[in-house]
């Protein structure tokens, strides 16, 4: 009878490290899929009521500003980064004046085009034979550097602060740009 008990608490035993490390394989990828069946269910929730009734939730119709949430990335890391994308910079242009809508910059002593804010370009446009860099910045606020002869970036590009993008226009052999600074249909003068 002694042997049966031994044999069977064995039994018992081996039966039992089974089932945990089976336990444990398993607990791993149940969680995984709950997370992900509540995060799926929580969203069709959100989509079923703004669809249903007339509230609407700002983060789904919002456009997302990438930018922003590199350089918070970047910035978390590297304090120096964040410096950099709010500082700005004319030191290359002699004159610029401000007409309600349009910054006119003009310089005999460059014929290149610099960024004046980091951002992300989100838009390249030629219209006759000059190109359109429109370019995102992390605060929201929208650069458009209109009345390029050539272009030195490309689409969805990170552009950090004084990289050249492109060529300007030369009129009387003074290199001449306009550039829009625009959020939410105002338009501000460059500072």
């Amino acid at each position: 009878m002694e042997q049966y008990h031994k044999r069977l608490k064995k039994y018992y035993k081996s039966k039992n490290k089974i089932m945990n490390k089976n336990k444990h394989s398993k607990n791993y990828f149940d969680s995984l899929f709950i997370r992900i069946f509540l995060s799926s269910l929580i969203v069709l929730i959100v989509v079923l009521f703004t669809n249903l009734t007339s509230f609407r939730f700002d983060f789904l119709t919002k456009p997302l500003n990438l930018t922003k949430i590199g350089v918070n990335l970047i910035s978390f890391f590297d304090d120096e980064k964040l410096k950099e994308t709010i500082l700005s910079t004319s030191t290359d242009y002699e004159e610029f004046t401000f007409d309600g809508k349009n910054n006119i910059f003009h310089s005999r002593s460059t014929n290149f085009v610099k960024c004046l804010k980091a951002g992300t370009v989100i838009k390249i446009n030629k219209k006759e034979s000059l190109y359109t860099i429109t370019i995102q910045t992390y605060d929201g606020m929208i650069y458009e550097y209109l009345g390029l002869l050539s272009i030195d970036c490309y689409l969805y590009e990170y552009i950090d602060i004084d990289q050249i993008i492109g060529t300007p226009q030369i009129i009387n052999n003074v290199s001449t740009f306009n550039l829009i600074i625009s959020k939410d249909n105002k338009y501000y003068e460059y500072r």
